[in-house]
């Protein structure tokens, strides 16, 4: 053990040393900190995730396949309903003085645990009506509302480790939910050979509900018998830019989906899923961990500036290697899927430009919600203008050209919606510039 913990402080004495010759800055160092802690982790969760869709899409096959495309998109949708700002005020933790922590987290997470019921009961009680209006099946209604508020509660507690930067226990969490998610994928291909989409949903929920647990338990030491309104206070404050920026993105994004069931075949939902599911979940990877450490530093005011600058300077070259990434990983995904699904390089090209927008949209979009709930407001309108062009787009181009189509109407929110974001990011500097 002495071995190891001298092999420990050589690392940090080489790491201060580089860092200081090569002059990098406390936003640099606190973001690579957190990067490679939580990095490990993350990235073996998300391959364990990643291998269990390729095994679902094996086992499942397209149609079942694509249901389960279907269900988590409707899931996105609830989510619209029942998220308020509870993601982003997580985030903000950090910002709070250390004595006010426990107060603010105890809130949040009693405030979260009344509203998920509160939500889970109207989702319920209303299904009818609204699985008739989305064109969902009563059992993709259900699953996807019982995918959503788990996802929510799992979402929310990470988020609050993350904000106090805990980062090794929350990669290890996360380690956890994939590794329990592909254990009861496995139990269900072993106790029935042909699974249905149900099977990777069930898993999933119970996935979330676990990582929700254990991220209590980590927080235990926080959660106290109080409240702290000015928490509630913040949690309503970013609702409304939380509400217009969730829903125009996801919703256009989930309406992507319903549009290729309503103008394409089940089975071409199937390939649709397969591909959107074999991009962008490299991308879930890649931004979950810049989202996760950038957060909390831009949740500083004082350390903006230095973030949009970086932003700006890297960002040609992080749009080529992600292009690059996303574009092999999804290649690799879709084969491993096996024969069903058909391998073609224009597909696999329109999305991974897709990705890659996305996963820049990342960067700005982080740095502007945790600011303030000003700022957030500011980056909220994005995935309106994203979302109005992905829409309208969308229409004449599924019918027209089918998947490649709805590869263009992703395609579109995401870059729209980085180029207002990046407006807004220089226009801050330049304010800031004026106003030093």
């Amino acid at each position: 053990m002495r071995i190891f913990a001298l092999q420990k402080e050589k690392w940090k004495e080489l790491y201060h040393r580089l860092a200081a010759r090569l002059n990098w800055g406390s936003n640099t160092r606190l973001f690579l900190a957190g990067l490679l802690t939580l990095t490990p982790f993350m990235a073996l969760a998300r391959v364990i995730a990643m291998s269990t869709h390729i095994l679902a899409g094996r086992w499942m096959g397209p149609d079942q396949y694509g249901l389960v495309g279907l269900s988590i998109a409707a899931s996105r949708i609830w989510l619209l309903f029942i998220s308020l700002g509870f993601f982003t005020v997580a985030y903000r933790i950090a910002a709070l003085p250390p004595e006010k922590r426990p107060a603010a987290i105890s809130t949040i997470v009693l405030s979260l645990v009344l509203w998920i019921g509160i939500s889970l009961s109207v989702l319920l009680a209303f299904h009818a009506p609204l699985a008739r209006i989305f064109k969902v099946s009563p059992a993709v209604y259900f699953w996807s509302a019982l995918y959503a508020t788990s996802q929510i509660s799992y979402g929310v507690a990470g988020n609050l480790l993350l904000g106090l930067q805990k980062f090794k226990a929350r990669g290890i969490i996360e380690l956890c939910y994939a590794l329990l998610v592909l254990s009861i994928l496995g139990l269900s291909f072993y106790l029935k050979a042909h699974l249905e989409f149900t099977a990777l949903l069930r898993a999933m929920s119970f996935g979330c509900a676990l990582g929700f647990f254990l991220c209590l338990y980590t927080l235990k030491e926080f959660l106290k018998p109080v409240f702290y309104f000015p928490a509630l206070k913040d949690i309503l404050a970013y609702t409304g830019p939380y509400l217009m920026s969730w829903g125009s993105a996801v919703g256009a994004e989930s309406l992507v989906s319903l549009m290729v069931s309503w103008n394409l075949t089940p089975r071409d939902l199937g390939y649709f899923s397969a591909y959107q599911t074999a991009v962008f979940r490299p991308v879930l990877v890649a931004a979950t961990i810049v989202g996760a450490v950038l957060g909390p530093i831009s949740s500083i005011p004082e350390r903006q500036e230095g973030s949009w600058k970086k932003f700006f300077r890297l960002g040609p070259v992080i749009f080529l290697l992600a292009f690059a990434l996303f574009f092999l990983a999804g290649s690799v995904m879709i084969n491993l899927m096996g024969q069903k699904y058909p391998f073609k390089l224009s597909w696999m090209a329109f999305f991974a430009v897709a990705a890659t927008f996305l996963f820049l949209w990342t960067f700005p979009a982080t740095i502007l919600n945790s600011r303030d709930s000003k700022s957030a407001w500011k980056a909220s309108f994005s995935a309106v203008f994203g979302a109005f062009l992905c829409a309208s787009i969308g229409f004449w181009a599924i019918p027209k050209w089918g998947i490649i189509g709805a590869a263009i109407s992703l395609g579109f929110l995401y870059a729209g919606s980085l180029a207002w974001n990046c407006a807004c990011g220089y226009l801050q500097l330049r304010d800031t510039a004026k106003h030093p």
